[in-house]
């Protein structure tokens, strides 16, 4: 159950969403007159993309944490007989979602800069930045939806209409086994599932930027050698 404790928490929340605007205009600018100038890179189709998912993260968050605000919590509390209002918006949507799309589209710029910087005139590199916009996105969203895909075998249940506290209820297909009817396994079943695809995730950005390091150290190291060889 998420709270809101004090008017800073609502003031740093919209300022939060000022600056993503701010940023992701930006971004949407230069992206924009890079392609006029016939300029393609997927890395601002990667950095726009991820701003879209903050926003989102953002505006479910939001969302959430009125539920129980009228209207809202009438709106969520008549629609508590189907599946997908009580599991999947406040579950599935704000929990495993936007974290998945977050974390995989982290990878995708840690990635996308190793291939940039590492392997410039590899063909992956000119394949990559090649390839269209909504092709990246459709590949971003659909590894999200893989990833959280056994939220989909979990069931739940408002416990009242005042708090629109959410109880799980059934089977989650996680990548722990979990017993049948238990909502302790079940978040632990998620949780741990969430865990692994987070720690496999700074594993492969950290080991990107590490490539990245050396290879700026190496190049920057050759370029001394050359300036030697110069004098």
């Amino acid at each position: 159950v998420f709270c809101i404790d004090s008017n800073s928490d609502m003031h740093g929340h919209f300022t939060s969403i000022f600056a993503y605007v701010l940023v992701l205009t930006q971004l949407i600018r230069i992206n924009i007159a890079g392609r006029k100038k016939k300029i393609r890179s997927a890395f601002f189709t990667l950095q726009i993309a991820q701003g879209g998912f903050d926003l989102l993260t953002q505006l479910v968050y939001f969302i959430s944490v009125f539920r129980w605000v009228p209207p809202l919590n009438k709106l969520w509390w008549s629609l508590r007989e189907y599946y997908i209002p009580e599991m999947h918006i406040y579950l599935y949507v704000h929990i495993y979602l936007f974290l998945y799309l977050r974390v995989v589209g982290v990878v995708c710029l840690s990635l996308q800069r190793c291939i940039a910087i590492c392997f410039t005139r590899t063909k992956l590199n000119k394949l990559l930045d090649s390839s269209p916009s909504l092709l990246i996105l459709i590949g971003e969203i659909s590894l999200a939806l893989l990833f959280s895909s056994p939220v989909f075998f979990c069931d739940g249940y408002f416990q009242d209409e005042e708090s629109l506290t959410t109880k799980m209820t059934s089977f989650s297909l996680t990548v722990l086994e979990v017993k049948e009817d238990s909502s302790i396994d079940n978040v632990w079943g998620n949780t741990n599932t969430a865990a692994i695809i987070i720690i496999s995730a700074m594993v492969i950005s950290t080991a990107c930027y590490l490539s990245i390091l050396k290879h700026v150290k190496q190049f920057r190291k050759a370029g001394e050698n050359f300036h030697i060889e110069m004098r």
